[in-house]
């Protein structure tokens, strides 16, 4: 594990040096590919409802919706650079971890909840990685679920 990691860095820092931005994919356009992903996380409603939410769950997830989209334009115009995905990694890693000190949900919402964190989380690795493109489309997919299981007025 600690030479893949060194292998990475070792990949980051030749593309940072030779100024060259590290775009690992093309940007996706396939929203229903998103769609698909997001049943891949298997979330469950509330009896057929979306989980009630707290003031603590909608303010960090309003933050990782408004880092995402600082990026949105970048990603898809193909300009994505190394430093702006860590730099949205490290926005979305804070987020998460301000949502899991500060939010109380039900034990239920919680466990639904902590699906959508850890996908986000895994997007966070992804974005960290000498080939981040793809962590743009994984926190897109984190951001589709948490809207559709989780209450948050104003969501879209």
């Amino acid at each position: 594990m600690h030479t893949f990691r060194l292998m990475l860095a070792m990949c980051a820092a030749t593309l940072a040096c030779s100024g060259t931005p590290a775009l690992a994919a093309e940007p996706a356009d396939d929203h229903a590919a998103h769609a698909a992903a997001v049943g891949e996380l298997a979330l469950s409603l509330d009896h057929g409802k979306r989980w009630a939410t707290d003031t603590a769950l909608r303010g960090g997830m309003a933050t990782i919706k408004d880092a995402f989209l600082a990026q949105h334009d970048a990603y898809h115009d193909g300009k994505m650079t190394a430093a702006q995905a860590t730099e949205l990694a490290d926005r979305v890693d804070a987020a998460v971890r301000d949502i899991i000190a500060k939010c109380k949900l039900a034990p239920e919402a919680d466990a639904e909840l902590h699906k959508v964190l850890a996908a986000a989380l895994g997007a966070v690795n992804v974005l960290r990685s000498a080939e981040f493109g793809p962590g743009m489309p994984r926190l897109h997919e984190a951001l589709l679920a948490y809207g559709q299981y989780f209450d948050h007025p104003g969501w879209d």
